[in-house]
């Protein structure tokens, strides 16, 4: 999971306004608005954690001196990102009371144990 992240992190940081995300075969799947701290979203988006570890990484980041975030305007950047990936099964964050995981399959066990009770 982490390596598809690191690929889409490369792609956004070679982009410009517009990140378009492409298969194998060069096919557009989606493409979302490059925002302000996109490079640093993917930076910190593992699968592992959750939103608030991802925004708290982002402020505490060299990178935050520059585009000075709040929580409200990280948040409204990666809704316009979370929306387009969810729609195509690519982005997977970790609810903090679900206990880390190893492969997707745990991971979705997992989740499958949180939701059922």
């Amino acid at each position: 999971m982490e390596q598809r992240y690191l690929a889409f992190r490369e792609i956004v940081r070679s982009s410009k306004d517009c990140v378009s995300i492409a298969n194998e075969r060069g096919q557009k799947l989606f493409e979302f608005r490059k925002t302000p701290n996109a490079e640093g979203i993917f930076k910190y988006l593992d699968g592992e954690k959750s939103t608030k570890e991802i925004f708290d990484s982002i402020l505490a980041s060299p990178a935050a001196r520059k585009t000075k975030p709040t929580y409200q305007s990280l948040l409204s950047e990666f809704k316009e990102i979370f929306d387009v990936l969810s729609v195509h099964n690519s982005i997977y964050l970790r609810d903090p009371t679900v206990t880390a995981f190893r492969i997707t399959e745990e991971m979705q066990r997992n989740v499958t144990q949180l939701w059922s009770t």
